[in-house]
């Protein structure tokens, strides 16, 4: 399997895992949140859509963010990065294989030129 290849398959299984794992984190916070609205507070039938927003809302953050973080740690410590192929390295030697391009302003354009057209008349 080449690194085009491996990318691609890691890419596919970790967005599965990404989305079961986001789903687990929702219904996690989402019920033990419905377990305090519930038995702790004995709150109204209108305070559990708030509750369920909340939940929802929190469990997408914390668990782009706990995601990030497992997978980075993951990939570090089982040495997959080489296999992977890198988009990054790419980019960056097209862009310093080239010459920076600077861009030529028309004199109609020119604030000295005009000041200057305007002055000698």
């Amino acid at each position: 399997m080449n690194k085009a290849q491996y990318s691609i398959l890691y890419v596919l299984i970790s967005s599965i895992l990404n989305i079961l794992f986001t789903a687990i984190v929702i219904g996690v916070l989402g019920a033990l949140s419905f377990v305090i609205l519930y038995y702790i507070v004995h709150a109204k039938s209108e305070h559990y859509a708030v509750a369920f927003f909340g939940s929802f809302t929190a469990g997408l953050a914390l668990s782009f963010f706990l995601y990030t973080k497992i997978s980075s740690k993951l990939i570090q410590k089982l040495k997959i990065a080489e296999k992977f192929e890198s988009f990054e390295n790419k980019n960056k030697t097209t862009m310093n294989d080239e010459e920076p391009k600077q861009t030529i302003m028309p004199d109609s354009v020119l604030e000295y030129a005009e000041d200057e057209k305007w002055r000698e008349q």
